[in-house]
């Protein structure tokens, strides 16, 4: 059963996932899953749509100076729709394997399976920068600054421990 899951042993083994023995599968999917992750997305999904039917509609009723405003406000609500797409499509799988694991018993998602959500959950994490650098130019400028700012410092860095092994090797 599902509920066998959430035992600790006296010492786990290497293999065996200790999460469980802290966190409780009824917990993970009734209040993380239902109530931390998709009642917040949907009220989020809803608000999105009201925003984009929001800026379709001052888009047709508005004149040309404002429409390019009205372009960037929309571009930066595409931004951040696709921000919260991808934590959907990243966070929503593992969610549903523990739903199975709690309903259907721990036979119902094999452990490579689960590891592939645990790794795509936390793939999201990794996504979200460079999604903010590709699509935001004023984030795209300060990773920029801050690349620059970091390469500059590596050059010196390097440049100083060039010098001080050529005064060594003297």
């Amino acid at each position: 059963s599902a509920a066998g899951t959430n035992t600790s042993s006296a010492l786990p083994s290497s293999s065996q996932c200790t999460f469980l023995s802290v966190i409780t599968l009824p917990f993970m999917v009734y209040f993380n899953f239902l109530g931390c992750i998709m009642a917040p997305l949907l009220v989020m999904t809803f608000l999105y749509v009201v925003i984009f039917w929001s800026l379709h509609k001052r888009l047709k009723n508005s004149c040309p100076q404002a429409q390019a405003m009205l372009l960037r406000e929309k571009k930066l609500a595409c931004s951040l729709a696709l921000v919260l797409t991808l934590f959907a499509f990243c966070w929503i799988p593992l969610h549903l394997m523990n739903c199975l694991l709690l309903f259907q018993g721990p036979e119902a998602v094999t452990r490579g399976t689960l590891y592939t959500g645990i790794l795509l959950s936390h793939a999201n994490s990794a996504v979200n920068p460079v999604v903010y650098a590709c699509r935001i130019p004023k984030i795209q400028k300060a990773y920029g600054q801050i690349w620059k700012h970091l390469a500059l410092k590596l050059n010196c860095f390097t440049r100083n421990e060039s010098i001080q092994q050529a005064i060594t090797s003297d």
